[in-house]
């Protein structure tokens, strides 16, 4: 079914399928072809959404990866600090 600018809807679960390489590869395809300047309006219009779309799909995957690589580092970093006793002779009176 389509909506009322005659899209398909589009699949969560299939986006969700899609690594980010293959996304980044449709989205330098959708600039190479914008760049050519050989589209008519409409179809320029539609290719920029369609870029649009994939960019904004790259930039979760990328937001995503860079909250784990920041878990990965806390982790990591709370696993090798060394636990120090209590330096009784340094409190201060």
């Amino acid at each position: 079914m389509s909506d009322q600018n005659g899209h398909q809807p589009q699949d969560d679960e299939a986006q969700s399928d899609e690594s980010f390489e293959d996304m980044l590869g449709a989205l330098e395809a959708v600039v190479g072809e914008l760049e050519e300047g050989n589209l008519s309006l409409s179809a320029t219009l539609e290719t920029f959404e369609q870029g649009m779309n994939l960019a904004r799909r790259c930039q979760v995957l990328l937001a995503q990866a860079e909250l784990r690589i920041t878990q990965i580092e806390t982790e990591s970093d709370a696993a090798s600090e060394p636990r120090q006793p209590t330096d009784l002779f340094n409190v201060p009176f």
